[in-house]
Parts: structure tokens; sequence; C-alpha cells
């Protein structure tokens, strides 16, 4: 078997794993080694900044909750059949993850750090910076590179909206920035954007809107560290740039909502669906799987099903 082949078997085994708290899955470590350092060689091959274009499903923290990937491939299809950019955190040291150790932190800062959909839509994984002036600024960040504990890097992973304060303000969790709403309907106005995608937080429904809908929070972990009673969401966006939600709620093979808004319109409109999760996780697709995270807080995961060669761009 050649490169691709041997690492379609891996991800195979992830696959069939079913899921939902299942060792037997396990890789052994010389496979994830292999899959990581082939990962790397594909990051340092994108820009800092991707390009892409809809149709595409935009998926928030995962938190290594690995049923939960499942769920959203499910729901959305498995690659290559669709499209995905994950938005980053998709390992977390809580139950389900994955260990992580050096080479997995060599490979992490590699990863882009931000895209951008058909020039409208702004996607990252924390929030905006104020040195962020020109989005191809962001270009210029070479990598490898780590995270410094201030600057436009920093920013981009780690800061915050904000509907108490406007304008800028300290972070609380002692790093980056805090942003109004008029820091985001400005900086979408400048820029000539609908929207901007980011995660970092937990919100109750899995997706939550900010700024008069300028701005919106997906986080795809459902029951977040089993403490939160919050549903995983995904963004899917249609080549017109209109937009739906797939909602997971939080029991393992519960019903899924659909919830579609018009992102150039920003009207909200609830037309809700459900439809069950089968629990056969065996099907398998290993091309174009779009994935962008924080330094040192990502995983193995966000590589699945990626076209190893031949990378999306355009």
């Amino acid at each position: 078997m050649n490169d691709t082949q041997i690492i379609d078997t891996y991800i195979t085994k992830l696959f069939n794993s079913g899921g939902k708290n299942n060792k037997k899955f396990a890789l052994k470590e010389h496979e994830v080694k292999r899959i990581v350092l082939e990962a790397r060689q594909i990051f340092l091959s994108q820009p800092m900044l991707l390009e892409l274009h809809a149709p595409i499903k935009i998926c928030g923290d995962i938190h290594g909750q690995f049923h939960d990937l499942l769920r959203l491939f499910d729901q959305g299809g498995f690659p290559p059949l669709s499209n995905y950019l994950f938005l980053g955190d998709f390992v977390g040291l809580k139950k389900y993850s994955l260990d992580v150790w050096k080479i997995f932190c060599d490979c992490f800062q590699c990863l882009p750090l931000s895209a951008i959909i058909d020039d409208k839509i702004f996607c990252v994984h924390g929030g905006l910076s104020p040195e962020l002036d020109d989005i191809d600024r962001i270009k210029k960040i070479s990598r490898p590179t780590g995270v410094a504990d201030f600057g436009l890097l920093c920013d981009l992973l780690w800061s915050d909206p904000s509907e108490t304060f406007y304008g800028w303000r300290e972070n609380i969790r002692g790093v980056s920035y805090t942003f109004g709403a008029d820091i985001v309907e400005e900086f979408c106005d400048e820029m000539n954007l609908d929207l901007i995608c980011r995660a970092h937080q937990v919100v109750d429904d899995g997706f939550e809107f900010f700024a008069n809908q300028r701005l919106v929070t997906i986080f795809s972990a459902s029951n977040y560290c089993g403490e939160f009673d919050n549903s995983g969401a995904m963004m899917n966006i249609s080549e017109e740039l209109d937009c739906d939600f797939s909602i997971m709620k939080v029991a393992f093979g519960a019903a899924v909502t659909s919830v579609a808004i018009s992102v150039t319109q920003r009207t909200l409109d609830y037309d809700i669906e459900t439809s069950k999760i089968p629990n056969d996780y065996l099907r398998l697709g290993t091309e174009k799987f779009l994935g962008i995270g924080d330094s040192l807080c990502d995983s193995i995961l966000g590589f699945l099903g990626r076209d190893r060669k031949n990378s999306k761009k355009k």
C-alpha cells in the first residue's frame, strides 16, 4: 500500500470505533506519529489565511469528544461528500480526549490561523485584534510559530466579544482583549464582510449571534466536559451564502435540529426539522477535510479525511 492507503486504514480504525467512550479505537503510537507528521507537511503547504469557497460546513470546538465529531460527519456527510472547516480546540485533556505530546505540538505550530469564505465570511478561533487593520496581515505570519502572550496571533486565538462594554477592554482570561459590538460592525464594514464566524466559548444552543448578527459563535462539543448542559452545533453554508445550523442535543443519538438564517440579509428565520442519527459510523471519506485552530490546543482529529496531496486552494 502507498502512504495514502496506509493512513486511510488508520482513519478507518477510528471511524469503526463507534465513538462513544470506546477505547478499542485507539491507534498505536507509530500510527499516530505517521499521521501527525504528514499532517504537518500539509499544513505548511497551505497559506496562513485559507481562502475557501461555499458550500462548506463550519464546526467549533470539539475538545476531544470523538463521538460528537462522528455525529457531525453523520449529519453533514463524511468527507469527501462535504467540505469542513474546523475552528480549533480539537483536543482537550478531558473525557474522550487523545493524549498529546511533543510531536502534536510541533504539528499545531504549523496550522493555518484563519480563513475567509468567498470574501464575505471571516473565520477565526477566538476573535478580532486591535492590530488587525488589514486581513492580509495574517498572511505575513510565518510558521512554525508559538503563541506569545500578546500581539496579533495571540488576539486571533484568545479574544472574546463582550456584551457589557464597547471598544477594547482587557480580557478576564488574563490574556488578550474583549471587544464590543461596535468593533465588530466597524471591522465588517471596513473589510466588506457579512459575518465573522468564531468558536472559543461554550454557548447553550451550540451557536449564538452577537452585534446585530454580524458575528456568530459556534461550539460543537455537546455537554462539554460532562459539566455543561449545552448543545453542539455546525453551521452549513450554501453556495449562495445562506446558512442553517445543525444542532446536536446532549443525548448521544438524539435528534438534530435545523435552524436557517440568511447571512447576507442577517435575518433569523427558524425552520425546524429533525432527523434521527443512525448508529452506523462505518462510512469513510478521505478527501478535502479543512482544519484550523489554536497552536498547542488542537489534535489529529482535524486531519481526518484531508486530501493529502491536493489540499483545496481557490
